[in-house]
């Protein structure tokens, strides 16, 4: 795929990226009805909830300031299957001392409908979001999910705010005094963190200062896909599940005892194939929370 799309430029001088093209093409089935029931039924879930699992019970936020610069976007998955990722990066706030704020109603990003070709459904989601993060008068708004950032840098209108990735936001704060575990860890690009948004170097940085990192066998650009985006877990969760096994399978052999990402997705599916693998999965936020001195 990747040399026909260099072929395209060659010859066309048209930039072509595979996630785009086919983004486009299930675009296209969508409009003709051509969609996987598994991800038609993933709309009517969040008509009914505005979130893409369902879920009808509310992931509460005790401390936030209203008047905060700083507005902290959770995502679906950090909400209702990932919680301890948001309970960490909520920490980290409080930890920090850091004024912070978080939407009274955060609707779902609409990533999911985008990645597989449902955009008219994605529509009302974006106009609440916006309307939402305008209101709140905050500044920048930090994500701990790569897919909702991409989504909000890719598919939304500019808000004029910053959108930042939750790695970034911390490595700019400098110092954070945090104390280094005796841990052997490796460190997993998620898809979307990396090769969609070109984030490599904030992840290390963060990761270095709480474990000690032992480099897998592909990485960055070449990272292993844990199998758990583009709609491929909620229609195909043995694969995703048999990706995400390939992967904890690369950091054992390099001599990890834990592999961490930077993604709810990518934390969620490796974790679930972690319990026949026997190796710990973390998110990168959990680890700076966890070494990081009660205020």
């Amino acid at each position: 795929m990747r040399y026909v799309l260099r072929e395209v430029k060659r010859i066309t001088s048209v930039e072509l990226e595979a996630p785009d093209l086919f983004e486009e093409m299930r675009n296209e089935l969508a409009s003709r009805g051509w969609i996987l029931d598994a991800h038609k039924s993933i709309v009517d879930k969040i008509k009914e909830t505005k979130n893409a699992y369902g879920e009808k019970y509310e992931y509460k936020v005790e401390t936030i300031d209203r008047n905060a610069d700083v507005l902290y976007y959770i995502g679906c998955t950090a909400r209702y299957r990932v919680p301890e990722i948001a309970d960490a990066m909520l920490g980290i706030f409080d930890k920090l001392g850091l004024k912070y704020q978080v939407m009274k109603e955060e609707w779902c990003c609409g990533s999911v409908l985008f990645r597989t070709g449902q955009v008219e459904a994605a529509e009302e989601l974006v106009a609440h979001n916006v309307e939402e993060i305008k209101k709140s008068g905050a500044k920048t708004v930090v994500f701990t999910c790569p897919g909702c950032l991409k989504t909000f840098k890719k598919n939304y209108p500019d808000m004029g705010v910053e959108l930042v990735h939750s790695t970034q936001f911390l490595t700019r704060l400098g110092n954070m005094n945090l104390k280094k575990e005796d841990i052997k860890v490796a460190y997993h690009d998620p898809c979307h963190l990396g090769r969609d948004l070109g984030i490599y170097e904030e992840p290390r940085a963060i990761l270095k200062e709480v474990a000690n990192v032992k480099e897998i066998k592909r990485e960055r650009e070449e990272s292993w896909c844990c199998g758990s985006g583009g709609g491929v877990k909620s229609a195909f969760d043995d694969f995703a599940l048999w990706s995400a096994t390939e992967r904890l399978k690369e950091a054992k052999e390099a001599g990890a005892k834990a592999l961490v990402s930077a993604c709810p997705f990518c934390k969620r599916n490796l974790k679930e194939a972690a319990e026949k693998e026997r190796i710990a999965v973390y998110d990168v936020v959990e680890l700076v929370n966890k070494g990081l001195a009660q205020p």
